[in-house]
């Protein structure tokens, strides 16, 4: 009983045809903290998620959703993906970024859950380490990301000061201005290139007091709000991210070549996790499994199709047409003929 108590708290819904998750109490909202529907309205003509769906279109119903949906989660919801192939719901372990359980991660969610709160607030919000890391593994960001940032927290960088300490190295010095101590507190704060650099990016640099401890003044500068609602910032605004763009991308060129009736189709693209998972034969279970499934029912209509990864540098000629697509800013596209700055490139790759 215990272990169904703790799936039950760490999974969730990826939604298909909404027919398995009931629309009150599944856990299915993208970025919602429990991913539980808050209501405006509730009744009983909707029971499950599948009626908010208009399953010809493969959409939301919009009106019913900003009918019975809170204002904060109509937007995550109607940028949920949906596919049009009526593919059934999945139950995902949205602990972990994979979406499949693992003891690891059973286990991390069960010590979490345990582990007493950290009533240490930090000096200006109020915020302590245990909300902070909370809503910080929780975003939509790269693994990497989020680990840097708590390894930059514990203090866990290989500074000068730190490596000092160890005797790896013989200098504290910053390299950079040669005038500071090598600390994170340095690094994030006071370091004239870290200045240079978010001068040059048009980077607002925090007004927390430079007394602050830097753990402190790390959680304060990632959090915003007034005082009714903190929360962490992050780059989502409920529409789609690059991630989804590029695989939408990857969707509609497939169904323009099939309309034009080309039928040996080679596809490259620069993001290798989306290639990854167009050449997988398992089941995806991410954010982008409806365009998966979508973009592997559509593959079976040609010939070939084939997916390979390239880095942006060596498709210099798709990067320039798309920059002239973004210039021109209407619905355009060239099938015998190309933009002259790719054909330029074109040329330059073949030589």
């Amino acid at each position: 009983m215990a272990a169904r108590g703790l799936l039950e708290m760490g999974s969730g819904w990826r939604i298909g045809d909404g027919a398995s998750a009931n629309l009150w109490n599944a856990q299915w909202i993208p970025g919602s903290k429990n991913r539980r529907l808050k209501c405006r309205n509730i009744t009983t003509k909707y029971t499950l998620v599948a009626d908010l769906i208009n399953h010809e279109k493969g959409t939301w119903c919009e009106d019913v959703v900003r009918e019975i949906a809170d204002a904060t989660q109509v937007d995550a919801i109607l940028s949920t993906l949906l596919s049009r192939l009526q593919i059934p719901d999945i139950r995902i372990w949205r602990v972990d970024g994979s979406v499949v359980y693992t003891v690891k991660s059973g286990y991390r969610l069960l010590t979490q859950s345990k582990l007493p709160k950290q009533n240490i607030p930090n000096d200006s919000t109020g915020i302590t380490a245990t909300t902070f890391f909370t809503k910080l593994w929780s975003l939509q960001l790269p693994q990497k990301i989020k680990i840097h940032l708590w390894k930059t927290y514990r203090n866990f960088l290989p500074t000068f000061t730190n490596l000092e300490k160890r005797h790896l190295s013989t200098s504290s010095a910053c390299l950079m201005c040669s005038d500071e101590w090598d600390s994170v507190d340095h690094i994030l704060r006071f370091c004239l290139l870290t200045i240079q650099v978010m001068d040059a990016l048009h980077i607002t640099r925090s007004t927390v007091p430079t007394r602050m401890e830097h753990r402190k003044w790390l959680i304060d500068s990632f959090m915003m709000g007034d005082d009714l609602n903190r929360k962490i910032l992050t780059v989502t605004n409920g529409r789609f991210d690059a991630f989804v763009a590029e695989a939408l991308a990857c969707e509609r060129a497939l169904w323009f070549v099939g309309e034009l009736g080309f039928q040996y189709i080679e596809v490259e693209g620069d993001s290798l996790a989306l290639i990854k998972k167009l050449r997988s034969s398992e089941q995806d279970r991410s954010i982008l499994s409806p365009i998966i499934l979508e973009i592997k029912n559509m593959v079976i209509s040609f010939e070939s199709v084939t997916f390979s990864h390239v880095w942006r540098e060596q498709n210099e000629a798709a990067h320039s047409k798309a920059m002239e697509g973004r210039r021109l800013a209407v619905d355009h596209y060239w099938i015998e003929e190309a933009p002259e700055m790719a054909e330029k490139v074109v040329e330059k790759d073949m030589v």
